[in-house]
């Protein structure tokens, strides 16, 4: 038996906001922090947001603030075009305002199957290294995050290098250019 949610019961995207200040070299107290190394400060100014629950939200809220089934079908029913022009191997797709493969990668088979080897090989990665602990009844959380790291790095690469190309990008839409 499948139970069906209905619009209101649906979770909302949770939208996090994170600083990875590990690539950047700074002075703290004195000292120079190197590459690689992070670190966490609070901010004397905290400003405190009243978020109600969603069961507390009313429906015309919760309408206006997410894309409803219907919606949400006629945006991917929409990038459909898109996906099948990146299949055929298009290299321009001429209507740019209306088609654009950016942020569709992994919708296509190809990217598909890459994300889901990606997250395969993490998560195996990860298990056996657990099964390795349990065999020697020990336990190193450093050694399981190290051993994810080493299959979710090329990932992280790869999100930094299409950020770097969108930040390019809007540059050059700001300015009145087309992007390259």
């Amino acid at each position: 038996m499948v139970l069906q949610r209905s619009d209101s019961e649906s979770s909302p995207v949770s939208v996090m906001r994170w600083a990875d200040e590990s690539s950047t070299h700074e002075k703290d107290s004195g000292k120079t922090r190197q590459a690689g190394s992070r670190s966490l400060r609070f901010n004397e100014s905290v400003e405190i947001f009243d978020i109600p629950h969603l069961n507390d939200t009313p429906d015309e809220d919760i309408y206006a603030t997410w894309y409803s089934r219907e919606e949400y079908s006629e945006i991917k029913s929409a990038y459909q075009l898109t996906i099948y022009m990146m299949e055929s191997g298009e290299e321009s797709l001429d209507d740019k305002k209306n088609h654009t493969s950016r942020g569709l990668e992994y919708r296509t088979q190809e990217g598909a199957w890459a994300r889901y080897e990606n997250k395969r090989d993490a998560y195996d990665a990860v298990l056996d290294e657990q099964d390795r602990q349990w065999k020697s009844d020990s336990d190193d959380d450093e050694k399981l995050r190290e051993a994810y790291l080493l299959h979710s790095a090329k990932c992280a690469r790869n999100a930094v290098t299409l950020a770097l190309q969108d930040e390019t990008d809007a540059k050059e839409i700001h300015d009145g250019n087309e992007p390259s």
